[in-house]
């Protein structure tokens, strides 16, 4: 179908707002948006990523720059293999008025490098909002799919996933999941059981030209005045209820580590009783249950 096409028959359908989510790809979106004017519908830019585990994402934009800025980055990602239009199809580029106006070369099918852990916080970082797409899907290598990209990449279900026969038999017994937050999940298990998973977000210290830097989740924060008038820094965030804190302070060298806390939604950073503390002798993290 064309974005003329599409917008036409989401108006015809009575819907007010549609989002156009093609495969690695918003080159198409600008078309629809247009034509979703002229319909009285909403398009909202998006995309259904593929992450390198080959989960697919569904991220939406608030508006269309943001959406072909991420469009650029995830192109320079995608595995440069040509489309094959005999087999798989044609890779079309339309314009306002249906017109073609160019096609996309490598195959948008393919996995990108991005990882699943790294997709909600790159999103994020363009305005946008990311969820895994067919969670209602009765294939269970996708269900399996999802929740071990969630539990193996900084995702903590409670003190026994340090135990990998623990996490393996989670892992082969979650039924379906939802996302809670950027920092939550629940995991359905096969006995209509449910677990609670923790994200904790990425983080790192540096020293960069005489400043001490704290990346959270690709974010950057100069915190060398508050180290050296306070002798600590505290980073905090909520998302949808769930709470997410990162404390850097100076160690009896002076050199500055971190420990991180996530709490779920209604429990205090005390109650959850699961942390991530940085070692500063080799960068990295631990993880430490009260």
């Amino acid at each position: 179908m064309t974005p003329a096409n599409i917008a036409g028959m989401a108006a015809v359908k009575g819907l007010d707002v549609i989002a156009l989510t093609d495969h690695n790809s918003c080159k198409n979106c600008p078309a629809a948006m247009h034509h979703g004017a002229a319909y009285g519908v909403t398009v909202i830019p998006g995309m259904e990523l593929t992450t390198e585990e080959e989960v697919h994402v569904i991220c939406l934009f608030p508006s269309i720059e943001d959406a072909l800025a991420f469009d650029a980055l995830v192109y320079e990602k995608i595995m440069p293999v040509p489309n094959r239009e005999d087999i798989f199809g044609r890779q079309q580029i339309m314009n306002a008025k249906d017109e073609v106006t160019g096609k996309v070369e490598h195959l948008l099918i393919n996995a990108t490098s991005i990882s699943f852990d790294e997709v909600f916080p790159l999103v994020k970082s363009f305005h946008g909002i990311a969820y895994p797409a067919h969670v209602d899907k009765s294939s269970r290598p996708l269900r399996v799919g999802l929740a071990a990209a969630a539990l193996c990449a900084l995702t903590v279900v409670g003190a026994s996933a340090a135990n990998p026969e623990f996490l393996e038999e989670i892992v082969l017994s979650i039924r379906s999941t939802v996302v809670v937050s950027d920092y939550q999940e629940e995991l359905i298990m096969e006995d209509g059981s449910q677990i609670t998973a923790l994200r904790y977000p990425d983080v790192s210290v540096e020293e960069r030209d005489g400043r001490t830097i704290l990346t959270v989740d690709g974010a950057e924060t100069d915190i060398t005045d508050a180290l050296s008038e306070d002798g600590r820094y505290v980073w905090e965030d909520t998302d949808n209820g769930s709470q997410a804190q990162v404390i850097v302070t100076l160690d009896e060298d002076g050199k500055p580590v971190w420990v991180a806390n996530v709490a779920a939604a209604g429990e205090t950073f005390e109650e959850a009783g699961v942390s991530v503390v940085s070692e500063p002798a080799d960068g990295r993290p631990d993880f430490s249950a009260d």
